[in-house]
């Protein structure tokens, strides 16, 4: 893994956030935005880039971008974490180990399917388990309900981790609250 920080002026108009990025090869893993008053990270806001991070995007940073220690990342990583500690401490205890859950396909990112179990509790799955449950000409799209069994816990993104993925092919979520329909 490798490590970056480096200014970033393109999230808002008003002001330019330090990006904190975790690249495995090309691909971002984790990337926390640094505001003066809040952050926006891929674990909790789903915020992370789709496009290699390659050689060439390093060099047309040129001087403002810095490789740092892991130890230096997640430092910083830590932050956002304690921020939702006592939500993460209740979500382990909504979501024990061998729960059956049901939730919606909110977003695909390298770790597997992000998937929503409840306002701010998100679990992930293993996107090839998840697809092989589905039939040959299914599409994969967000917004489709999902159901598996917790298997563990990503203390990392605070994730629920999902085992025995089974895609409901038929059924969306609520499109405007990204829930299961009531």
């Amino acid at each position: 893994m490798k490590y970056y920080k480096y200014p970033n002026p393109y999230i808002t108009d008003d002001e330019i956030a330090t990006e904190y990025i975790e690249l495995d090869g090309e691909t971002i893993m984790r990337q926390l935005s640094v505001f003066e008053h809040y952050y926006i990270s891929s674990n909790v806001d789903l915020a992370l880039a789709d496009q290699p991070f390659d050689e060439d995007m390093i060099d047309d940073y040129g001087e403002e971008i810095v490789s740092i220690t892991v130890d230096e990342f997640n430092a910083v990583w830590q932050q956002p974490l304690r921020h939702h500690e006592a939500r993460w401490t209740e979500a382990k205890k909504s979501f024990p180990i061998n729960k059956p859950v049901r939730g919606c396909m909110k977003i695909f990112f390298p770790q597997g399917i992000i998937v929503q179990l409840d306002q701010q509790v998100f679990g992930v799955t293993d996107y090839w388990q998840a697809r092989a449950t589905a039939s040959p000409g299914f599409s994969m799209q967000t917004g489709r309900q999902i159901a598996g069994i917790v298997t563990g816990c990503d203390e990392t993104n605070q994730w629920i981790e999902l085992g025995s993925p089974q895609i409901y092919e038929d059924k969306r979520c609520d499109p405007h609250t990204w829930q299961l329909p009531a």
